[in-house]
């Protein structure tokens, strides 16, 4: 998936890699701590599936929440919101009403939920990796229906198949770096994997999908694409740049952050547009999830 978009608003939208759910009337200012439902936010980052996330929004009386599963896009809707989908059959608008409705669909292109007051035309003006922000209008685009992947590990980003950690946390990914470089460092990740430090690499959830702020790294850049399969850890999170023999790693706006521990100092985060040197020894902590040590070259 791609990165969603959003319009700041007035209530509270839930956007995680696998559901977007937005609450009206939560309590607090929205999108700050008194309005954030614990729950919901953990339910939402870390589904437990479809019955689980309907009992987080049994009691709400405006809320909309869609999620995909099994190549499903799964809605329900109560109260003044609005589900819009684009997919095989066209548009189709879904109200929510007195109680709770609930759809199943396929082959959904995009998806937007609106808030009252909230026009069809109207254009999403923020993007969101993943988090909890003030909106009235959230929308993503899920692109056509993804083709049988080969590789079992990529199956993770359009299913809700589970995996442990470490059993397939880590993943390098070289496809399209068309370059010889040479290796001035490995990344030994807490799941065993090891990746070779010979380029820009990026890291995260789904690194396929990457905006730098300044537009630097895309899809057909020549980076070496490191898929770390762990809730904690956003879907564009890291980003390791290499100047000729020197590695430097910046988070790239990461929900949870990166903390990097170099030798003999304590842990300390690294702050997005600030990158850090990386030096053998150091040990590098994604979103309290997946840690990797800098090791040097045999």
């Amino acid at each position: 998936m791609t990165a969603t978009r959003f319009t700041p608003g007035p209530a509270t939208a839930y956007v995680f890699d696998d559901v977007i759910a937005v609450v009206v009337g939560a309590g607090g200012d929205a999108g700050s701590d008194a309005a954030v439902d614990p729950d919901l936010m953990s339910r939402c980052a870390s589904p437990p599936g479809w019955p689980a996330l309907l009992e987080s929004i049994a009691d709400l009386n405006t809320v909309a929440v869609v999620a995909h599963f099994d190549d499903l896009l799964r809605v329900a809707a109560v109260g003044a919101v609005t589900v819009d989908v684009d997919g095989p059959e066209g548009a189709r608008q879904i109200d929510g009403g007195d109680e709770l409705i609930t759809h199943e669909l396929a082959g959904v292109r995009t998806v937007t939920i609106r808030t009252a007051g909230v026009g069809v035309g109207d254009e999403p003006t923020h993007c969101v990796d993943d988090g909890v922000v003030p909106a009235s209008l959230v929308s993503r685009h899920l692109g056509p229906p993804a083709a049988a992947a080969s590789d079992p590990f990529d199956a993770l980003f359009g299913t809700t198949e589970v995996r442990t950690v470490e059993a397939a946390a880590v993943r390098s990914d070289d496809a399209g770096v068309g370059r010889d470089a040479t290796p001035i460092g490995v990344l030994v990740f807490s799941t065993g994997a090891r990746v070779v430090v010979d380029r820009t690499i990026v890291l995260g959830r789904n690194p396929r999908h990457i905006d730098g702020p300044g537009g630097e790294v895309t899809p057909e850049s020549d980076a070496r694409r490191v898929k770390v399969a762990a809730p904690g850890v956003s879907r564009r999170h890291a980003l390791i740049r290499v100047d000729r023999w020197h590695a430097s790693i910046d988070d790239l706006g990461s929900s949870n952050g990166t903390r990097i521990a170099l030798p003999g100092r304590t842990p300390m985060p690294i702050r997005p547009g600030r990158p850090v040197d990386l030096v053998p020894g150091a040990v590098v902590d994604l979103g309290g999830e997946v840690s990797f040590a800098v090791e040097e070259v045999a």
